[in-house]
């Protein structure tokens, strides 16, 4: 690295303007074939290399990738990009983006995001409907998140059109997704713009979110934490699971302090059929679907149709099978998904009876097909230690030929047999936390996870 690198990584433009009067080459390259102009610290900086002739296309490998001085700056936590923006030259977004907008906005990098806006360039979103409020701060690589940095951010693709209440593919709007992700900064400087505070997913507002939401038992928090109205400081660090209570803390306090109240899930009116199969009245089934016969395709703001609460309840006695005959008789889809991608088998081989599983396979349901992270049905009747007759229902599936070794998704990869030892494993812990004796007896949900362990071992 010659002088004039130094230099121009430094800021010193006293030292610059000393050695281009020397001579020396403005396009010099170092031995990572990269020019002055590359390092260059701030916009001072690169104003005057550009103005001594330097070249702004010259390129460099860095990290497999060419890279242009533009680059370079826009990898920088200070105004080096602007005045290349202010040419016409612009930085490349990185691969797994679409626009710069979104890689400014991730990056929270307020200059470069300042000059793209100003130089006209769009969109503000991505194809998976997200858009640069959903997205900021995400990555910020040297860039300090800060709320006066997110506020003005924010502020900024509000004026240049960013919609605040824009849903992304989940549903949910920045401040959702603020909320979700316990970012307690970005949630202020929204909320300070003019964020909608009664925006629902799923009839759930970003307040009914957070108070569903606890990291630690209240008694161990307090313990830990002191009183409630302990929060996170600036700069402070805690432990994991600490600090993300404090930012729960944090958030609450932000919103009684904007006066927003705690606002449960908004009610919901069902679909007459779905309300009728809640009250198990065949009558008034029959009823709605000679009336309405395409009822049967009606869903809850969850996704769930008839059929899928057709495939709830765990009493033996319960006998909904003749309710899917009907249901079927009106064009009902055995494979229908409902809001978290699962279907009526899965929903009983989790939630329902071993007999609503059985009919299920009798009438064709496909123990493969898969719902949320994966999952297959014996991944559903394995994963919860409160599964109702989980060994006769391995049973039932393991006769339908499902696969035992199956993995339950991407970042689980989880096997059936890995799912029922974690559930045993629970129900034990609960059978010793109730206070039952610790005999050899065990109680018979204990019993019924070492069935099924057998079963999937075999």
């Amino acid at each position: 690295m010659t002088t004039l690198h130094e230099a121009a990584r430094s800021g010193a433009l006293a030292a610059i303007e000393h050695l281009l009067a020397a001579g020396t080459k403005v396009d010099g390259l170092d031995g990572r074939g990269r020019t002055p102009l590359s390092y260059a610290a701030d916009a001072a900086t690169v104003e005057r290399l550009l103005a001594a002739g330097a070249d702004p296309l010259m390129t460099a490998i860095h990290e497999t990738r060419e890279l242009r001085p533009v680059d370079f700056a826009f990898r920088l936590p200070t105004d080096a990009v602007v005045p290349f923006i202010a040419r016409g030259i612009l930085p490349a977004p990185r691969p797994d983006d679409e626009c710069r907008i979104i890689d400014a906005a991730r990056r929270l990098h307020l200059p470069a995001l300042r000059a793209l806006l100003g130089a006209g360039l769009r969109p503000l979103h991505r194809a998976d409907a997200s858009n640069a409020l959903h997205l900021l701060g995400e990555k910020p690589e040297g860039q300090s998140v800060t709320f006066d940095r997110q506020r003005r951010a924010i502020e900024a693709l509000v004026a240049a059109g960013c919609d605040l209440e824009q849903r992304n593919a989940h549903g949910r709007t920045p401040l959702h997704v603020s909320v979700d992700e316990l970012q307690v900064e970005r949630a202020h400087a929204l909320l300070l713009c003019g964020a909608r505070t009664d925006a629902t997913v799923r009839g759930q507002t970003a307040t009914y979110l957070l108070h569903r939401v606890r990291a630690i038992p209240p008694a161990e928090e307090e313990r830990l934490l002191g009183p409630a109205e302990n929060v996170l400081g600036p700069g402070e660090i805690w432990p994991r699971a600490m600090e993300r209570t404090l930012r729960i803390r944090s958030l609450r306090q932000l919103f009684r302090k904007h006066e927003i109240p705690r606002k449960m899930r908004e009610p919901e009116t069902l679909p007459p059929l779905i309300d009728a199969i809640g009250k198990n009245d065949e009558a008034e089934i029959r009823g709605v679907l000679r009336k309405h016969p395409k009822s049967v395709h009606m869903s809850t703001r969850d996704g769930e149709r008839a059929i899928h609460f057709c495939a709830h309840g765990t009493d033996a006695s319960d006998d909904r099978h003749h309710l899917f005959d009907l249901l079927f008789e009106h064009g009902a889809d055995l494979e229908a998904r409902n809001g978290w991608g699962g279907n009526a088998l899965h929903i009983a081989c989790h939630s329902g009876s071993a007999a609503m599983v059985s009919w299920l396979l009798d009438a064709g349901a496909d123990t493969e097909s898969t719902f949320r992270h994966g999952s297959r049905a014996l991944h559903a009747a394995t994963m919860h230690p409160d599964t109702p007759e989980p060994a006769e229902k391995v049973r039932l599936l393991l006769e339908a030929n499902a696969d035992r070794a199956a993995p339950s998704g991407k970042a689980r990869r989880r096997t059936p047999l890995e799912c029922a030892e974690r559930s045993l494993q629970e129900a034990q812990s609960q059978w010793i936390a109730k206070g039952r004796p610790r005999s050899g007896v065990r109680c018979e949900q204990v019993q019924e996870w070492w069935d099924v362990l057998a079963m999937l071992e075999a």
